[in-house]
């Protein structure tokens, strides 16, 4: 059952209708860990990020499982962080947990490095 919360400082403008971006990140939950579409969990929290220039954070929580390496997850960060950049036009920060992993996998996006178009 992945978790996703993301932090999202609540000056943000969001242009992008929440709805499809929620699809998109459960789809990509379904595609990528294998997940059925209705254990994927995605909650929003607004908040205040005063300081740091990554105005969305985000935690992924999820159980260990021998199809979900640390490869994947990477990849998942990666494809997730750049579509939300893109979308908010900000910098993303996300973490990935899943209980008794010896890592935690980990990726930041800055807006415009997404080069893949």
């Amino acid at each position: 059952m992945p978790i996703l919360k993301l932090y999202k400082d609540k000056n943000i403008d969001c242009k992008m209708d929440l709805v499809s971006i929620e699809d998109y990140l459960i789809k990509m939950m379904n595609t990528e860990f294998n997940a059925r579409l209705e254990n994927c969990q995605i909650i929003w929290i607004a908040t205040e990020i005063l300081k740091s220039e990554y105005k969305i954070y985000g935690e992924l929580l999820l159980r260990k499982n021998e199809n979900r390496t640390n490869l994947i997850k990477n990849n998942f960060l990666n494809k997730i962080g750049k579509k939300l950049s893109k979308s908010f036009s900000t910098n993303i920060r996300l973490r990935s947990f899943s209980i008794k992993d010896e890592l935690i996998n980990a990726a930041q996006i800055k807006l415009g490095e997404d080069d893949d178009g």
